[in-house]
């Protein structure tokens, strides 16, 4: 398993370094708007699961809330 619970917090830790490259590239004009649509399009999609995924009964990764005694 790559990542562990925090249970304090209800997130998850990786247990080993995360590696990312980025490609990072200019583009003007309307090609650059087209991709800047795109992109939008794209991150609204993701945001939107994730946000379907936290709300779903049993979905999230995060621990039970504790009862305070």
């Amino acid at each position: 398993m790559a990542e562990t619970s925090d249970e304090r917090r209800g997130r998850f830790r990786a247990k080993k370094k995360v590696r990312m490259t980025f490609e990072i590239q200019v583009l003007d004009g309307p090609e650059g708007a087209q991709l800047r649509r795109e992109q939008a399009r794209v991150i609204r999609e993701v945001v939107e699961w994730v946000a379907r995924q936290r709300s779903d009964p049993g979905s999230s990764s995060a621990p039970e809330p504790r009862n305070p005694r």
